[in-house]
């Protein structure tokens, strides 16, 4: 694959594609905890280590979100 075939990314990226983002990772966070509250006691421990990734995920996109919106609107 050559430079010119790749997609460049837009910096910064917009508010609406960061939201999104955020509201995808809450939403998956949301599903593993689901997954972990029905989860076999043999399978408790590999879905609370999932909750949790996707609860870090999570965070760091309410960061990256929070940043984002503060830089917009005293940037």
């Amino acid at each position: 694959m050559t430079t010119s075939s790749m997609t460049v990314p837009r910096f910064p990226p917009r508010l609406e594609e960061i939201f999104d983002a955020w509201v995808f990772a809450a939403h998956d966070a949301t599903q593993a905890l689901r997954a972990w509250n029905a989860a076999r006691p043999d399978d408790r421990s590999a879905a609370h280590a999932v909750y949790r990734a996707a609860l870090d995920r999570e965070e760091s996109a309410a960061t990256m979100l929070r940043k984002a919106a503060r830089q917009r609107r005293w940037g």
